[in-house]
């Protein structure tokens, strides 16, 4: 069997951040070719394919997808409210519009049953909203069906960003109980064909979560410093074990340093305590006062101040969604993916 030399090293550049079997069906090649390259077993096309011990009667013909990106559909959940999973989401979307390659395009929907993104990034307050019915689209006039239609006319361009398209959410709770599954999962759908990334704020409703989360290609699970947070995060792998996407998660701790809160050591040794496992966190996300309101005033501090720990911290993570993007060296830190997962397949081992 024999793969290209280019193959071969991206599989393993994969395999530091992704699963075998997703990185087999991005490749559409079996798990055990990708097993096989991670312990280099295969050798690239100009070398002698006779010593690869798989002894395949045919080569291989990878076919790529056509354009993979590592974490194309991103969620932040978080277990209960007030852990700041909105303005982290919008903070990750509004700095992959600034770093995607070529200012592709990159989208936000708001899915929950509360509306928040179309004020924080658009200055569109719930009044506003409701007196231009026919100016600002929501994820209620999105077909349940494919229909033929430009991206905008169903979305909201932000206004510094052009590259960032938003889709808010409805009105009220009523009329987000009238959108229905449909219309959500086609919305999500066809901003992923047309997106290079796209960023979901889902719903607190476990119901609607279980039917949208494994759309993600990755899911960011924010937890607090302080003992709520972390109990929390015990109570939500239940459901993540149960929808299959353990592999899926980054585990990121926000509100560090927040008056009252536990250390980074401190959220380590209690879950050392509870897991009997050493855990490294995919983001470490400083306490910023403020943060809604500063969104609300329609000045991100994305935008208004790059420089800043917390948006630091941002880039880092982001850099672990994008791996391949240039995020002016965040890929480097001198950890490994401290996801969630390690975490995960530790519960699901003793489960």
């Amino acid at each position: 069997m024999g793969l290209s030399k280019e193959t071969i090293e991206r599989i393993k550049e994969m395999a530091t951040f992704l699963s075998e079997d997703y990185i087999a069906e991005a490749f559409n090649v079996p798990p055990d070719v990708v097993r096989a390259v991670l312990r280099d077993e295969i050798e690239p096309d100009d070398a002698d394919n006779e010593s690869s011990p798989l002894n395949a009667q045919d080569r291989i013909q990878v076919v790529e997808r056509s354009k993979f990106v590592r974490n194309r559909t991103v969620t932040v959940i978080a277990p209960g409210g007030g852990k700041g999973k909105t303005s982290l989401l919008a903070s990750l979307a509004l700095t992959a519009a600034l770093y995607v390659p070529e200012q592709r395009p990159v989208a936000l929907i708001d899915c929950a049953e509360v509306s928040k993104l179309g004020t924080w990034l658009q200055g569109l307050g719930y009044l506003d909203m409701v007196a231009g019915n026919d100016t600002y689209p929501t994820i209620a006039d999105w077909p349940e069906k494919d229909e033929q239609f430009y991206l905008e006319e169903l979305t909201i361009q932000h206004p510094q960003l052009e590259n960032l398209y938003l889709v808010p959410g409805a009105y009220t709770v009523e009329q987000w109980r009238n959108i229905g599954m449909a219309r959500m999962r086609n919305a999500i759908a066809t901003l992923q064909r047309s997106c290079e990334m796209v960023f979901v704020d889902l719903p607190a409703d476990v119901a609607v979560i279980g039917k949208l989360l494994p759309l993600h290609d990755l899911i960011v699970v924010v937890i607090t410093a302080d003992y709520p947070g972390v109990e929390g995060l015990l109570q939500l792998v239940p459901l993540l074990k149960h929808l299959s996407v353990l592999e899926r998660c980054l585990l990121v701790l926000n509100r560090l340093g927040c008056a009252g809160g536990l250390s980074q050591k401190d959220c380590r040794q209690v879950l050392r305590q509870v897991l009997d496992e050493d855990v490294i966190f995919g983001g470490l996300v400083p306490e910023e006062p403020g943060l809604p309101q500063q969104f609300k005033k329609g000045r991100p501090l994305v935008l208004a101040d790059p420089q800043s720990p917390y948006c630091a911290e941002i880039r880092h993570i982001l850099s672990q969604l994008c791996p391949d993007w240039k995020l002016n060296g965040h890929n480097q830190r001198n950890e490994k993916n401290g996801g969630i997962i390690g975490i995960l397949k530790k519960l699901r081992r003793g489960g």
